[in-house]
């Protein structure tokens, strides 16, 4: 997520934001995360700490990623 609060103010996630805050959605703790682009630039963003409710409607979901499939190797 690109928001989140701290000290009582919502903040963009970017170099210069806090390494912890709060999920605007649920409370839980976020922590600041950076990752490389394909053009070696770098994008900021808030990810959920462990231990957080993973029915926050904020936390980043992978379609399908919760279903197994069978292959057929045959």
């Amino acid at each position: 997520m690109k928001r989140a609060v701290w000290k009582g103010v919502e903040i963009e996630a970017s170099p210069d934001a806090p390494e912890r805050a709060v999920c605007p959605h649920c409370g839980a703790t976020v922590l600041l995360r950076r990752r490389k682009t394909m053009m070696d630039g770098e994008t900021w963003y808030w990810r959920h700490a462990k231990g957080a409710p993973s029915t926050c409607p904020a936390r980043s979901r992978v379609p399908g990623a919760s279903v197994m499939m069978e292959v057929d190797n045959d």
